[in-house]
């Protein structure tokens, strides 16, 4: 019995080491394999971004680069947002982004500001959700969860669950040889360079191959159109959560904002939380008003722009189209350009 608990010490042990030394040699951005694309051909191309955008599908689908690049005084930018890609994982990234040498030419760093959400039942499991788990990132995300003044303790509890299981498959690289060796080249090959990172839900659909894509989309894009009420539904919430008289704060989530701020003045970098239309979030709308002017942009109130609610320029309940896209892109440089460090 001795001998068989000491082979399996060892088997782990042994294990532990090999994948501890995999990570070390791997690039921090290559489980994710809807941004490893992108990485890779900022490298491989040069494109040396003195600007870049990172976030969800908000980002992704919502901020057009060569636009903003001709409303903004010498911008050179590159979109990094990527489906299922919220904070506290864009916080990782960002804080490899400022160290990494193929961004030496980084002055400004816009990153969507979302609350500390829960881990999805589809994403559970997924090295996407997990590879970022770091011990230090996984204590903050405890706290936070902890510190959110809007959850139930049984919504903490659920959502404290599916953090400590994405820990553990990170600590033990569940399912990241997969990404990380058999699909890397494969994922590389994905890369979408023409837009400088930026891909719309109507390009998307127009040039979908499978019929079980395009029908996925365009049951998305018909959801609105068969019941617009939804737009005005999600409008009147988001609106509601703006005209709070009183906002509750999680510290722990101001405090980590404020040190990444702090974090990239030391690099020369301004950091720039957008918060998007169509995102609802009493902890990150009860944030906006807590960040310094200067590194806070807040896009979703109804109230400013009713617009991004409307049937005209959305595709879906929670994003929008091409048309959107253009206009909230205008929007951000112009927004921008009032709170620009030179």
């Amino acid at each position: 019995m001795k001998k068989f608990i000491k082979n399996i010490v060892l088997f782990f042990s042994v294990y532990l080491a090999l994948s501890g030394g995999l990570k070390l040699i791997t690039p921090y951005y290559v489980n994710n394999h809807w941004l490893a694309p992108k990485f890779h051909y900022i490298k491989e191309a040069k494109q040396n971004p003195n600007t870049v955008f990172l976030g969800s599908s908000r980002i992704y689908r919502h901020v057009i680069p060569s636009l903003y690049d001709s409303l903004v005084q010498n911008a050179n930018s590159f979109n990094l947002g990527a489906p299922s890609t919220f904070s506290p994982q864009t916080y990782y990234l960002l804080e490899n982004i400022i160290h990494d040498k193929q961004f030496d030419s980084l002055k400004y760093c816009f990153i969507e500001l979302t609350g500390v959400d829960s881990i999805s039942g589809h994403l559970l499991h997924q090295p996407q959700a997990n590879y970022w788990l770091s011990p230090e990132y996984f204590m903050f995300s405890m706290s936070a969860i902890i510190g959110n003044p809007y959850l139930s303790y049984r919504s903490r509890a659920l959502i404290s669950k599916n953090y400590t299981l994405s820990f553990l498959d990170n600590i033990l690289n569940l399912g990241h040889y997969k990404d990380i060796i058999l699909k890397r080249k494969a994922y590389f090959r994905l890369s979408n360079t023409k837009n400088k990172g930026f891909l719309s839900l109507d390009d998307v659909l127009k040039n979908a191959t499978s019929q079980e894509v395009k029908e996925k989309f365009m049951e998305r894009k018909m959801s609105i159109e068969q019941n617009p009420e939804l737009l005005n539904k999600r409008a009147k919430a988001i609106l509601s959560a703006h005209q709070l008289k009183q906002k509750k704060i999680n510290q722990v989530h101001l405090k980590k904002i404020n040190e990444l701020i702090d974090k990239c003045q030391s690099e020369n970098v301004q950091l720039i939380f957008v918060l998007l239309p169509k995102y609802y979030s009493l902890e990150a709308i009860s944030l906006i008003s807590a960040i310094p002017k200067e590194n806070v942009i807040d896009l979703s109130n109804p109230a400013e722009y009713p617009e991004f609610y409307t049937k005209k320029y959305s595709f879906d309940i929670g994003h929008l189209n091409y048309k959107g896209a253009r206009r909230l892109t205008r929007t951000l440089a112009i927004k921008f350009n009032e709170i620009k460090n030179e």
